[in-house]
């Protein structure tokens, strides 16, 4: 095992090389009083603040739920009802918001059913109420399965997220505060199994801990798949009322995470410019907010294979340069598509740039597709990985 280490705008950067790893790691899941085989996508977190977290999961069977929590696993006194929507067949995807948490606090919580089926006891940290504390994320893309290896996404999260952020974090995965996922994570965003069995099943060891902060990737529009990505994820509301949940911020202490869809037609790309310019003239006012970084799909270039580039990309690079050079702020953009790692940034700005593929798609190998060596970058592998940012 080995990380190549960056340091660029106080934000550091360890890439993982998937295939020097051997590692052992002990199972994070806490003792349970039964496992129930009605809940077909284990229970996962979304939106994890100081004071409040989303708790989502699926069944195969209509049946109610809640959520029972507390501050150890043996007292879980508290407990919120579920609200559910149609999965598919009888399946139903359910929804849960805790509210009124203490910050900084670790909570142990679990899904019971009325036909008396029980999850496993799982646990989260609510985030700091401190605007300075510190953050940690992990950001990775484009974990569609490819036929030949299938287990590369459980893989990089059992034998190499968990395990790295236990051992460079302090505190270990609790202080972890999100995955960012820039696109692509299933291969077919229409067929509904691949949900389960290709993206779900690959994070049950991760995702009931640490949230899941996707954006959209092409792949989730195959077969009208949208609407399985819209139901699997409980995502900010600030951005569209007409079009929720596909372009949103989320301020996590002084860091500001922007997700845009870069797949979008002309007419939603241009009232993303627009939507963008003012989320990043707020935070240039905004004294909490030090930092700030979009994640978006697609690539303005791609040194590894130039037709997956996207101008729309370039634009959102323009505002974000223009932020530093005005705020004095510094900024990034994570994104995927080309399936290999890149890191670079703008040569006359603070502007960090960094491709955070591959977790699981067929990489893009050197010679293989159309290549380009472009001055903004300082290193592009054709390798599986993910970036943890500390």
């Amino acid at each position: 095992m080995y990380f190549v280490l960056a340091n660029e705008l106080d934000t550091v950067t360890y890439i993982f090389r998937l295939s020097l790893l051997v590692l052992f790691i002990n199972t994070i899941t806490a003792p349970s009083r039964g496992l129930s085989q009605s809940i077909i996508v284990k229970p996962y977190i979304q939106m994890l603040d100081s004071h409040s977290v989303v708790v989502m999961f699926e069944t195969d069977v209509s049946v109610e739920a809640t959520v029972q929590f507390g501050l150890s696993p043996f007292d879980l006194t508290s407990q919120i009802p579920a609200i559910s929507q149609p999965g598919n067949g009888q399946s139903r995807i359910f929804t849960c918001s805790l509210q009124g948490l203490a910050p900084s606090t670790k909570y142990y919580y679990r899904v019971s059913l009325s036909n008396n089926q029980q999850s496993l006891v799982y646990h989260f940290k609510t985030m700091s109420d401190d605007p300075e504390s510190p953050v940690h994320l992990v950001a990775v893309s484009d974990m569609q399965m490819q036929g030949s290896r299938p287990n590369i996404f459980r893989d990089l999260i059992n034998l190499g997220i968990i395990p790295v952020a236990e051992a460079q974090i302090e505190g270990g995965l609790e202080q972890l505060h999100g995955m960012l996922i820039p696109g692509d994570l299933v291969q077919n965003g229409g067929n509904y199994n691949e949900w389960k069995n290709t993206f779900f099943d690959k994070t049950h060891e991760f995702s009931p801990f640490v949230p899941l902060y996707p954006s959209l990737g092409n792949h989730e529009y195959y077969n009208n798949g949208l609407t399985n990505y819209l139901k699997y994820f409980t995502l900010p509301l600030n951005g569209s009322t007409t079009y929720p949940e596909q372009w949103w911020y989320k301020d996590f202490s002084n860091v500001r995470i922007i997700a845009l869809n870069s797949n979008a037609n002309a007419t939603l790309q241009a009232q993303q410019i627009s939507w963008l310019q003012a989320v990043t003239n707020e935070a240039c006012s905004n004294n909490q907010i030090d930092f700030v970084f979009v994640q978006l799909h697609h690539p303005y270039k791609s040194e590894s294979w130039t037709p997956g580039e996207l101008p729309f990309t370039g634009q959102v690079i323009g505002i974000l340069e223009s932020f530093t050079e005005t705020c004095n702020k510094p900024s990034g953009h994570f994104y995927g598509h080309t399936h290999g790692y890149s890191r670079g940034q703008s040569k006359n700005h603070h502007h960090l740039w960094i491709n955070v593929a591959t977790a699981g798609g067929a990489i893009d190998y050197w010679g293989q597709f159309p290549n380009q060596d472009y001055s903004e970058f300082n290193i592009s592998e054709d390798e599986y990985g993910f970036v943890l940012i500390k």
